[in-house]
């Protein structure tokens, strides 16, 4: 063929726009290695408005969570997205769309639930280990300040 090939290096969780428009569906960051399976619940912040989303897993805690951002706590059987009081309808979508596809690959077995903060269900709150104060946005660093966990 005679052509050349083009090498590029990304670092992890700072790769370029270029790099995550490949994955238009977004990204997920896990901290365990393995197959993406049933087992103890995770809790994944989302992160990006609008065309490479990211989610990051934190800890499956209310301290977790956090009125300016999206997460999504994965109990397996419910793939619960949780939004706070302060964000807006992208961050909202892109969460969703992301429950979503978690839930779809699972077949029948998973559903999404979605729900807005003040209005957390019973099985959250028990599948979160229990109910808490959530933080201000405010209390949290920025999305551009905020270092990979």
């Amino acid at each position: 063929l005679g052509g050349k090939c083009a090498l590029f290096r990304e670092v992890q969780e700072k790769e370029s726009d270029q790099f995550k428009s490949h994955f238009k569906q977004g990204l997920i960051y896990l901290r365990e290695a393995g197959p993406f399976e049933a087992g103890p619940p995770r809790m994944l912040l989302v992160k990006g408005r609008q065309h490479h989303p990211v989610a990051h897993q934190v800890d499956v805690a209310v301290s977790s969570l956090n009125s300016g951002d999206v997460f999504i706590l994965d109990t397996w059987s419910e793939v619960f997205e949780w939004h706070g009081s302060e964000t807006d309808c992208f961050e909202r979508t892109k969460g969703l769309e992301m429950a979503a596809r978690m839930s779809q690959m699972r077949g029948k077995d998973s559903t999404v639930t979605p729900l807005e903060e003040g209005q957390e269900t019973d099985a959250f709150w028990d599948a979160l280990g229990g109910k808490g104060d959530i933080r201000e946005a405010e209390e949290v660093p920025d999305e551009q300040e905020k270092e990979p966990p």
